[in-house]
């Protein structure tokens, strides 16, 4: 059974280019995304509270 080997993602989109993230998956470009910044650390998604 195959399973998923580390370093085997891609970014791939029009989300992906317009972030210029390229090539395989980096875990800190991941992280830096999940925490809603760019690449560049930047905000790109709002924080909860400042939606209610």
């Amino acid at each position: 059974m195959g399973g998923i080997e580390e370093g085997s993602s891609h970014w791939y989109g029009r989300g992906a280019k317009v972030l210029g993230l390229d090539g395989p998956v980096a875990k800190e470009e991941f992280r830096t995304l999940c925490r809603g910044e760019d690449p560049e650390g930047n905000r790109i998604v709002a924080p909860m509270s400042a939606m209610m």
